[in-house]
């Protein structure tokens, strides 16, 4: 065996000498070791309905690294090399508030662990979470103590940041001026043509820039997620105290 990360292949020699074993996959014989027995273990309490799903773990920094959460499980793997990914099974055992002590079994392992995971209600594609230390003894109380997260006393959290993330509707709201800044402005034309907004021919006496969102003038036209970006936006209104008909809503639509 080459190193304790590569521990699923063994060469060895066709004679007792060890001169032609360069490396365990360029060995005259290699040995492909698969797992034979893995432990079981019955869950017995449930995880948060919205955690399902794939996460990216920030935990390790330096590799690849995922998580799978299901109904009762949650399947860690990460990377580190390029070539091998190490699992570890987490089943979940009892839980009290925003504490689930967890079963930790490795892929192929034969010890158990109890670990505690402390998870922060879920914001939109992120949850926080902090794991505490790891005991042999099921015991809710010494595995879910406050002191078995000696390093995250000071509250510090890792993040699970969701794979497929989903956009978050409408996460401002109202309508507001803007000034542009830059080389290339924004620049509107009426729909279907070239002539430019506003036209020449409309006698308008104040015109203002107007950026709507989730405006209800026009949710049922429209996506709730969009901007609605009106670069001439004519305040000037006729005598049915309306604004100039011939202008119209000709404006950009800009999705979130």
């Amino acid at each position: 065996m080459e190193n304790h990360d590569d521990d699923q292949y063994i060469g060895h020699s066709l004679a007792a000498t060890c001169s032609t074993l360069l490396a365990p996959r360029v060995s005259p014989v290699m040995l492909h070791l698969f797992r034979a027995k893995t432990t079981t273990i019955a869950p017995s309490c449930s995880l948060p309905a919205n955690f399902s799903g794939r996460w990216m773990n920030t935990a390790h920094a330096a590799v690849n690294s995922w998580i799978d959460i299901n109904a009762t499980h949650l399947l860690e793997k990460h990377r580190p090399d390029q070539r091998l990914a190490v699992e570890t099974s987490f089943i979940c055992q009892e839980q009290k508030g925003q504490r689930y002590m967890m079963a930790r079994v490795g892929i192929g392992g034969c010890q158990v662990y109890y670990v505690c995971w402390h998870f922060l209600p879920r914001h939109h594609n992120i949850i926080r979470y902090r794991v505490g230390l790891a005991f042999a003894t099921k015991d809710f109380r010494q595995v879910c103590s406050w002191s078995s997260f000696l390093q995250s006393r000071d509250w510090k959290y890792d993040l699970l940041i969701a794979q497929n993330p989903l956009p978050v509707e409408c996460p401002i709201g109202g309508k507001f001026r803007f000034t542009q800044y830059g080389d290339v402005p924004l620049e509107s034309r009426i729909r279907g043509g070239v002539t430019k907004s506003p036209r020449d021919q409309v006698e308008c006496k104040q015109y203002e820039t107007d950026l709507s969102v989730c405006s209800k003038q026009w949710r049922k036209q429209y996506d709730t997620r969009q901007i609605l970006i009106d670069l001439d936006k004519c305040m000037t209104l006729d005598w049915h105290a309306k604004p100039i008909g011939e202008y119209g809503n000709f404006f950009l639509i800009a999705s979130n």
